[in-house]
C-alpha cells in the first residue's frame, strides 16, 4: 500500500506523460513549440493545472521538430484543439491569470499575452459564459503605445494591443481590419478594428470599449447604429442615420477607432 500511495503522489505530469506520443490525434489538445502548428508537439486528453518547470518532473514537447524534449511551460506558441470542447489556456498555474479559449476543432496562434507565457490548460468550460457578467479585469487596462499612422489594412502597435486585449477578454469575439480606398477611414491608417461574434458578446465589447475608452486609447465605438465618441463622452451613445444595410449600420459587428495623431484626448 505504501508503494501505491507513493505512486499516486507523483504529479499528473509524470503519471500521464507516459501515454502521450507527440502526435496530435483526434480527441486531444496539442501544444506546439512554434507558431502555425510547427515544431515539436505536446498532446493531452486531460486538463493540467501545472506543467512543471524542470526535468524530469515537467510536461515536455514529445514530437519531432524544434523544441523536442524541452519543458513546455512558457514555451507554447500555437495550439490545435481536436477535442469536442473548448480549451482554455492560462497564464499561471492552477487555472489562474490571463486566458485564451480555443474553440473545439480550431487551430490558432496564442495571442501576445499567452505566447510563451502558458502554465496550465483546462478542457471544457474555463469560466462563466453568462453574457450578463462583466468582462474579467485581466492584466493592465492601460494601452502603452503612442498614437501613430500605420499601413492600410494593417494595425498600429496601439491597435494591435487592443485587438489582443479583446481576444484575451472576449474569446468568442474576432477582431480584424481590411484594406480600403477611403483615405478618410481609420482602417486606411491601421487605426480601426471591426469585431465580430455573437450579438450579446459584441454588446459587452462595445460597452467595455466605451467605459474604458480613455485608458484603452479608443476614439469612438459604433454598434447597433449608435456611436460613442470620447470627444463627446457626456452625451453617451448617440443614434446614427440609417444606412443601406445591416453591416453599414453596424448591426452585425462593432467598429472601434483608435486615438491617433490629431485626435488624442
Amino acid at each position: 500500500m505504501l508503494v501505491l500511495a507513493s505512486a499516486l503522489a507523483v504529479p499528473a505530469s509524470a503519471a500521464s506523460a507516459a501515454g502521450r506520443d507527440g502526435v496530435c490525434d483526434s480527441g486531444e489538445v496539442c501544444f506546439y513549440y512554434n507558431s502555425n502548428q510547427q515544431g515539436s508537439v505536446s498532446d493531452f486528453t486531460d486538463s493540467v493545472g501545472n506543467y512543471g518547470s524542470s526535468q524530469p518532473r515537467c510536461y515536455e514537447f514529445k514530437g519531432a521538430g524544434n523544441g523536442k524534449g524541452e519543458c513546455m511551460k512558457n514555451q507554447v506558441a500555437s495550439v490545435t484543439n481536436r477535442t469536442d470542447k473548448p480549451v482554455t489556456v492560462y497564464y499561471n498555474s492552477n487555472y489562474k491569470g490571463a486566458t485564451q479559449t480555443i474553440p473545439a476543432g480550431a487551430s490558432v496562434n496564442l495571442n501576445s499575452t499567452l505566447k510563451n507565457q502558458n502554465a496550465s490548460h483546462r478542457i471544457g468550460d474555463g469560466g462563466s459564459s453568462d453574457s450578463t457578467q462583466p468582462p474579467p479585469a485581466t492584466g493592465s487596462m492601460k494601452n502603452p503605445y503612442a498614437g501613430a499612422m500605420g499601413a492600410n489594412g494593417g494595425y498600429t502597435p496601439r491597435t494591435q494591443w487592443l485587438k489582443d486585449k479583446i481576444q484575451q477578454q472576449f474569446p468568442n469575439i474576432e477582431c480584424n481590419t481590411y484594406e480600403t480606398g477611403d483615405r478618410k477611414s481609420d482602417h486606411y491608417t491601421g487605426n480601426a478594428l471591426d469585431c465580430w461574434g455573437p450579438d450579446s458578446e459584441r454588446q459587452r465589447v462595445a460597452e467595455w470599449a466605451k467605459d474604458n475608452a480613455g485608458s484603452l486609447e479608443v476614439l469612438y465605438v459604433i454598434h447597433h447604429q449608435r456611436i460613442y465618441n470620447i470627444a463627446r463622452s457626456s452625451e453617451g451613445w448617440r443614434q446614427m442615420k440609417k444606412r443601406a444595410n445591416a453591416t453599414a449600420n453596424h448591426m452585425d459587428h462593432v467598429h472601434i477607432s483608435m486615438q491617433h495623431p490629431g485626435n488624442e484626448y
